[in-house]
């Protein structure tokens, strides 16, 4: 009896990583109800906020609030993979300033001093896609400026 429940809490926690890696918002809030938000993918050691931050299936606002059902149950915020990128690292690159200052407002301030195994802060990361809009890679950096020197942004 308990291998069958332990299979499928296993099954329901690949189906919420996938759920995350596809930014799959109403799946999440369901799945969250009988599954543990602080799991790791086990290859690559990211947390569901890692993933969700890492997707590029859905834009920024959307991203937003998918995290903050994340912070609502509890999510562990400055974990790094198995490269050592935060979740901040990846929105990072993405220039998605309005998840990192909810995430960092709601926990991951620690995440934008992290250096990843490459040497990077998030801050150092900005610039890595070249699609992204330089406006969107100014105001990006002035908010990581921001966060360093402010301890606090309301």
């Amino acid at each position: 009896m308990g291998c069958c429940l332990s299979n499928v809490k296993k099954e329901l926690e690949l189906e919420l990583i996938e759920a995350c890696k596809n930014c799959d918002h109403e799946l999440i809030k369901n799945l969250l109800k009988d599954v543990s938000v602080n799991i790791l993918e086990k290859n690559t050691g990211k947390t569901l906020l890692h993933l969700v931050c890492e997707s590029n299936e859905t834009n920024q606002f959307e991203m937003l609030e998918i995290c903050k059902t994340l912070i609502l149950h509890g999510i562990i915020h400055n974990t790094q993979d198995f490269e050592g990128n935060t979740a901040i690292h990846y929105l990072a690159i993405k220039c998605y300033r309005y998840v990192i200052r909810e995430l960092v407002l709601n926990g991951s301030h620690l995440s934008i001093f992290i250096a990843n195994l490459a040497g990077k802060v998030p801050a150092n990361m900005v610039n890595e896609d070249e699609e992204i809009d330089y406006d969107e890679k100014c105001e990006t950096s002035h908010l990581f400026l921001q966060l360093q020197y402010a301890p606090l942004i309301t």
